[in-house]
C-alpha cells in the first residue's frame, strides 16, 4: 500500500474544480486503494475532501506570494503517511490503474528510488472517469508526454527529507526532485510508458521541456 498525496487550487473556478475532481475520481479508483492526503488552505478543498471521503490538512507554509511551499509538503506527508510508499501527484493529474503493480515491479529490485511519471495532455471534455477509463482517454490525446518531466513522483520514506522551499506552480522544482535522488547514487525510474497520466488540456500548465537539464541526467536516467 502507499500514501498519495496533492495540494490543489481552490474549487472555485468551474474548469479547476471539473480538472481536480476528475483526478481525483481517478486516484479512488486506483487499486488497492491508497491512502489520500490533500493538503488544503481553502474552504473548498476541504468540502471536497469531504465529499469523497479523502484526508484534508493545513498548508501552512507559503511564499510572500501565497504558493504553498514543496518543503512543507513533502515533509508534512511523511509524517502523516501511514504507509511506507509515498506518491506526489500534481493535483489535476489522472492515474491510470497499473501504478501498484509499476510500484511492486521497482520494489522488487531497489529498496531505494525515486519513480516517476510524464503526462500526456488530453482533451478532458471528452471522457468521464469511470472504470476502464484510461482507454477512451488515450483517444483524446492531444500531445505526449515531455521527455525528462514528470507530474508524478513515488518513493519510499526517507528519500526525500531535504526539500528546499520551492514555490508549487511555479515550475522548475521537478528538475530538483529528479536530480537529487541522482546525485545520491539513487536510481531514477522513468515508468512513463508503463503509468499513464492524464493532464487536461490547460492553458494555465507550466509543462515545458528543459533542454538544458534533460542532456545532463540523460545516462542515469532508467526505464521500465
Amino acid at each position: 500500500m502507499y500514501t498519495l498525496f496533492t495540494c490543489p487550487r481552490a474549487f472555485k473556478n468551474p474548469e479547476v474544480e471539473r480538472m481536480q475532481r476528475m483526478a481525483l475520481e481517478s486516484w479512488l479508483l486506483l487499486e488497492p486503494r491508497p491512502q489520500i492526503i490533500i493538503f488544503s488552505d481553502h474552504p473548498s478543498t476541504e468540502r471536497i475532501a469531504q465529499e469523497y471521503g479523502v484526508e484534508a490538512t493545513p498548508c501552512l507554509a507559503f511564499s510572500p506570494y501565497g504558493a504553498p511551499l514543496l518543503s512543507f509538503l513533502f515533509q508534512r506527508a511523511q509524517e502523516l503517511a501511514r504507509f511506507e510508499t509515498l506518491v506526489y501527484v500534481n493535483a489535476d493529474i489522472m492515474i491510470s490503474s497499473n501504478l501498484y503493480d509499476a510500484l511492486l515491479q521497482v520494489q522488487r529490485r531497489w529498496k531505494k528510488y525515486l519513480l516517476v511519471s510524464a503526462p500526456h495532455v488530453v482533451d478532458h471534455l471528452r471522457f468521464s472517469i469511470r472504470s476502464g477509463y484510461e482507454e477512451k482517454a488515450t483517444k483524446y490525446i492531444i500531445s505526449p508526454p515531455l521527455p525528462f518531466t514528470a507530474d508524478l513522483f513515488a518513493y519510499p520514506k526517507g528519500i526525500l527529507v531535504q526539500v528546499p522551499p520551492f514555490r508549487l506552480g511555479r515550475g522548475s522544482w521537478d528538475s530538483w526532485l529528479l536530480s537529487y535522488p541522482l546525485l545520491k547514487g539513487i536510481p531514477v525510474i522513468d515508468a512513463t510508458s508503463y503509468v499513464q497520466l492524464f493532464h487536461p488540456n490547460d492553458r494555465s500548465s507550466t509543462h515545458h521541456l528543459q533542454s538544458d537539464f534533460n542532456s545532463r541526467i540523460t545516462h542515469n536516467y532508467q526505464k521500465v
